[in-house]
């Protein structure tokens, strides 16, 4: 006797109930994770703060707002008018940009990408203004099918930037050689490099690189 279509639809619901409920634990554990780093990161900014405070003090500094003010002041200042017979070296006050300065400008920064509880180096990003391509350390040796590469980084990072700039490229507010594209290349299996391009703002780069230390983290811990 063959199965009844009714305990074969009752299958097909438990399992996708069972993928929604793993797909929302994903979800919990990336924002668990993130709320801790941002947590730690304003605890040291706190004490940082702390430790400043302190030492303005101690100095007897000029207040910072009065400082502040006085470097605002300067600041405007661009230009000494010359006497009617000084013709030459009229300078422009400002901020001078050193020749480092100026050889990082154009070139790709390259930011690591470290897990939390112990700065275990994960990745390397090479990032300039129209993409940002993410290597991962040699020691880090991860699929792309692990999850939650794939189900959550992918689908809903990537994909999620993604549909969102077709939308407006389809209602003229985005050009379409502005829609966020990505490429993951793997060798023998193990991711080799996660490229993406048009990222277009530093708020989703910044989101990016976040969720892609989350998911090796969690990546590893499956291996």
């Amino acid at each position: 006797m063959g199965t009844s279509p009714q305990k074969s639809e009752g299958r097909t619901s438990s399992t996708s109930n069972e993928d929604d409920v793993q797909k929302v634990a994903e979800i919990k554990e990336y924002l668990e994770s993130k709320i801790s780093d941002l947590e730690s990161e304003l605890g040291k900014l706190k004490d940082m703060l702390v430790l400043v405070d302190t030492r303005l003090r101690e100095k007897s500094f000029v207040p910072a707002i009065a400082l502040r003010g006085a470097l605002t002041t300067a600041s405007i200042k661009t230009q000494k008018v010359p006497h009617a017979n000084q013709t030459k070296n009229v300078q422009t006050e400002g901020p001078k940009v050193s020749g480092s300065e100026k050889d990082m400008v154009g070139n790709p920064n390259e930011r690591q990408l470290r897990r939390t509880k112990d700065s275990m180096l994960l990745a390397n990003a090479l990032i300039d203004q129209s993409k940002v391509v993410i290597v991962p350390s040699k020691d880090v040796k991860l699929s792309q099918h692990t999850p939650p590469f794939e189900s959550f980084f992918v689908n809903r990072i990537l994909r999620g930037y993604q549909s969102k700039d077709q939308e407006e490229s389809k209602n003229g507010k985005l050009k379409p050689d502005q829609v966020l594209e990505y490429n993951v290349q793997e060798t023998q299996g193990t991711i080799s490099s996660v490229t993406v391009s048009n990222y277009r703002d530093n708020a989703r780069l910044n989101e990016i690189m976040s969720t892609i230390t989350w998911a090796f983290t969690r990546m590893l811990e499956k291996k």
